[in-house]
């Protein structure tokens, strides 16, 4: 089964778009990127987050939601690490400088209080026996599970708010401004990536069992979504929140990852802001599935 986030990502997205209702599709996911999960009530219509975010009286609602023992070290810096990072376990309790028996308890007490939850890693052992040979560039690799934040908002915080604070906890809203221009397209992408996987359950509800629909990474490369549908086989799927169409030179870059892989791959799929080219929406078939802007309107309703 899919590892659901506590957070139950369509039911709290519908509510987001009830809330703020004047916003566009493309305009709801690039805010619920940022604010997803938040309790307190903003009056986003007059104001677009780059203007909020000037505002010390806004950053201080937003603190207000954050479990204050968060804020004091450990946890801060493993977690503003995280909100920069993909999500792997050995690599940000490296570069958070936390070990690993230390680290580990962090995040076991994480998970509990439901800040974090867990995409187990699915990817095969390197030794299929014990004394099978390994490559000399995968001597040293390390399989890993990834660690994701249950409320999108948690990942915009500490991800741009908190590491924008000088030593006496006050914002430099130059840094700030900065860690948000490099941020907020990295965060409407994976909200993104994560709403294309609840359209894809969705779009199998009826007729199809969707299990373990989520990302797949290996040491070759990173897919959005992998998952098995029961009677169908597995799919393959890859998100872009792009205002570019993808093209068919995707649907082959996509194909070339899947083999070098070595993934089983019966049905891609592709989900787009920004539509698709012609010539890709020719081979629009069965096993070739194309998920537009618009079709994510199903997850409102």
């Amino acid at each position: 089964m899919q590892p659901e986030s506590p957070l139950r990502l369509q039911e709290t997205f519908k509510k987001f778009y009830l809330r703020y209702p004047f916003f566009s599709l493309d305009e709801v996911i690039t805010n619920f990127a940022f604010l997803g999960g938040l309790e307190s009530f903003l009056d986003l219509h007059k104001n677009e987050i780059a203007k909020l975010l000037q505002s010390n009286e806004f950053i201080e609602t937003l603190e207000k939601e954050i479990p204050f023992f968060l804020l004091n070290e450990p946890y801060r810096r493993f977690l503003m690490v995280l909100a920069k990072s993909d999500g792997k376990y050995f690599s940000t309790l490296y570069k958070s400088a936390i070990g690993k028996e230390f680290g580990s308890d962090i995040i076991q007490e994480l998970l509990e209080l439901k800040i974090l939850y867990k995409l187990p890693s699915r990817e095969p052992p390197l030794k299929l026996y014990p004394k099978m040979a390994i490559k000399k560039e995968f001597k040293n690799y390390q399989i890993q599970d990834k660690f994701i934040f249950t409320k999108p908002f948690f990942r915009f915080y500490f991800g741009v708010i908190e590491p924008s604070k000088n030593k006496k906890g006050f914002i430099n809203f130059t840094k700030l401004f900065q860690n948000f221009h490099v941020m907020q397209n990295r965060l409407s992408a994976l909200i993104f990536e994560q709403l294309s996987q609840e359209l894809l359950k969705l779009s199998f509800k009826d007729i199809d069992l969707v299990q373990n629909c989520y990302a797949y990474w290996d040491k070759f490369s990173e897919f959005d979504i992998y998952c098995e549908i029961e009677g169908k086989g597995f799919l393959v799927g890859e998100c872009k929140f792009s205002n570019r169409p993808i093209t068919k030179a995707e649907l082959i870059k996509l194909q070339k990852k899947i083999e070098k892989s070595n993934l089983q791959a019966n049905i891609l799929a592709f989900f787009a802001k920004g539509g698709f080219s012609k010539e890709l929406l020719k081979k629009r078939n069965s096993s070739l599935l194309l998920f537009e802007l618009s079709d994510f309107k199903k997850l409102l309703l």
